[in-house]
């Protein structure tokens, strides 16, 4: 197994609620944290959410949710929910 990049941020994702599919309409929360960067290292933090169905006829994928979230301050790190 291949050493992991210490240079790298860590990235943690939760999905809040025991949901593993969602239906049109239904609310997918999550929260997210960053870990092993200096706040003031963090550029931007972007969250999207993509959706995918297959079944009968061509298979289909698209972006349903796009956020670009911007530090507030150069020392103020990113983090926290973020829902669609």
């Amino acid at each position: 197994m291949p050493e992991p990049l210490r240079d790298e941020p860590l990235l943690s994702l939760c999905i809040v609620g025991a949901k593993h599919r969602f239906a049109v309409g239904d609310e997918l929360v999550c929260e997210y944290q960053i870990d092993a960067v200096e706040a003031a290292e963090i550029q931007a933090v972007e969250a999207s959410i993509l959706w995918h169905t297959e079944g009968k006829g061509d298979d289909d994928l698209g972006v349903h949710f796009f956020e670009r979230r911007l530090p507030a301050t150069p020392t103020t790190a990113i983090c926290g929910p973020c829902a669609a």
